[in-house]
């Protein structure tokens, strides 16, 4: 951020012992404590002589010892006096510093002078007009300070960038808006590890995801690129795409895809699973779309493939009529997020359509139409956040949805109480009012939040009998925090007709 001397204090903590590793938070935790050092020793690395780094012995404490703070604040008092010499040349007198300070508070008339030129310097690989597309400050025009600091924060909010700042540079005839936008050096390929636990602690809910990314940038002057997944575990998924802008902006845009998934579909009656099958597709896709700037976009494509469903377990007569499902749509998505945050927002909302038009004139077996939309908005005063969320789907036309495209809900958030996937029916909606409070910050983490939603569903007819139906009301209480490898939470929820559950999650169910 353009910073002349970096002050850094270093609270890695040892990774534990063999000993130390008792079950799932154990390991969990190791692992974490494995990422974040990477990226401890890669940022203690770009440090300067002229930089002060700070390094408190702290002993067997670590990041889960949130009891143990007062204990561990005073550990950085002696950590500083080793540089106390260094700190102490970076000081000013009382009558200096109260004199900065002064200077500081003074409000600063506006610069009405318009600006005639913006330059991007020392760009490699980025373009340039794709930088400036990003700005709301223009040429021609005087600079707005708040405009120009939400400019520098989308910048730098694009993720190819270590750090962004700007000067401002008078030359014969013009002013320029000099933007210096310095280049990550470890891009521009990137590989992302994940991993998602899910459990109501019984054997017949418990999953587990192991994902993979790589994800290439800048592949030609538009800024196309190109990105694949793997997963193993509940859900097994080789996804791959091209995404190529058609413009320096990134206004519209084209993106081919192919994917590959193999997902596992639950069926009860009341409780009881009576029948378990995996649903395996192949889909080739390709899409054309436009970006709504810091919005979000919306896509049209066509889709096709086939899927094959398969019996796991259950009675024979309850095996799929058909064994090969061929696909062909039209599918059209429009996804619209202005988020604070993917897993605990304190402000902000997100809005999502889809509309997936299956049709025999491009090769599929049934012809139906399938509309899904989902929204978040949240809001908060101090510590105290209000989440209202809602997800709705059907069909639209007189065709019915085939069985195979039913929505299948339940579980930790999305009708507590139900086990993961219990209701499946042919239409759905859900809303769900949340409430959860910040109960510490202040860490490496975002924060620890604990909070109850109330909420409420209505489902269509049942496919079994004993199935729930009609309006089914639920809630949860839980804690949960956001770490580096997704959100976690423990949690309880429990319905008005009975049904109730305990559920942890670790990371995010891709």
């Amino acid at each position: 951020m353009g910073a002349d001397v970096i002050i850094a204090v270093n609270v890695g903590t040892p990774l534990l012992k063999r000993d130390q590793l008792d079950g799932i938070f154990g390991v969990a935790g190791q692992m974490v404590s494995i990422l974040t050092e990477q990226n401890v020793q890669a940022s203690i690395a770009q440090l300067k002589p002229t930089d002060i780094l700070i390094s408190p012995e702290l002993g067997n404490y670590t990041t889960a010892d949130f009891d143990s703070l007062a204990k561990i604040a005073v550990l950085g008092e002696p950590a500083a006096e080793k540089v106390a010499g260094r700190l102490a040349q970076l000081s000013l007198s009382p009558e200096a510093y109260a004199a900065l300070r002064q200077r500081q508070t003074v409000a600063q008339a506006p610069d009405l002078q318009k600006i005639d030129e913006i330059r991007i310097e020392h760009l490699g690989r980025v373009n340039p007009e794709a930088v400036i597309a990003n700005m709301e400050t223009v040429a021609g025009q005087p600079i707005k300070q708040d405009v120009l600091d939400k400019d520098m924060r989308r910048i730098y909010g694009t993720g190819d960038f270590e750090h962004v700042n700007y000067t401002l540079i008078d030359e014969p005839g013009k002013r320029v808006l000099a933007v210096e936008a310095v280049e990550k050096t470890w891009g521009p390929d990137y590989v992302r590890f994940g991993l998602g636990l899910s459990s109501d602690f019984t054997s017949q809910s418990s999953f587990f995801n192991l994902a993979a990314s790589y994800r290439k940038t800048w592949i030609n002057s538009l800024g196309a690129s190109w990105r694949s997944m793997v997963q193993f575990g509940f859900n097994n998924l080789i996804f791959s795409e091209f995404y190529q802008p058609l413009n320096p902006e990134g206004t519209f845009f084209v993106a081919p895809n192919v994917s590959f998934l193999t997902r596992p579909v639950y069926l009860y009656q009341g409780r009881n699973n009576i029948a378990s099958y995996t649903f395996s597709s192949g889909m080739l896709g390709l899409a054309i779309g436009t970006e709504f700037k810091q919005y979000g976009e919306l896509r049209v494509g066509l889709t096709g493939g086939a899927m094959t469903p398969k019996l796991e377990t259950g009675a024979v007569y309850l095996a799929p009529d058909n064994t090969r499902i061929a696909q062909g749509a039209i599918n059209t998505t429009l996804l619209l997020d202005r988020l604070d945050s993917v897993h605990f927002p304190r402000s902000g909302w997100r809005f999502g359509a889809n509309v997936f038009s299956s049709t025999t004139a491009l090769g599929a077996e049934h012809s139906f139409n399938r509309w899904t939309v989902d929204g978040t908005a949240a809001y908060s005063l101090g510590d105290h956040t209000v989440n209202v969320a809602m997800k709705a789907g059907g069909k639209l036309g007189n065709q019915p949805l085939p069985l195979y495209s039913w929505f299948q809900w339940g579980g930790f958030m999305q009708q507590s109480g139900y086990k993961t996937g219990q209701l499946y029916a042919s239409n759905m909606t859900y809303g769900r009012l949340m409430y959860y409070h910040r109960i510490m910050r202040g860490t490496v983490l975002d924060g620890a939040y604990g909070g109850v939603s109330l909420e409420l569903g209505r489902y269509g007819v049942p496919l079994l009998p004993e199935a729930p139906t009609g309006l089914l009301t639920s809630g949860s209480v839980f804690i949960g925090a956001d770490t580096p490898i997704g959100p976690a939470y423990l949690g309880y929820g429990r319905a008005a007709d009975g049904n109730q559950s305990f559920y942890f999650f670790l990371g995010k169910m891709f």
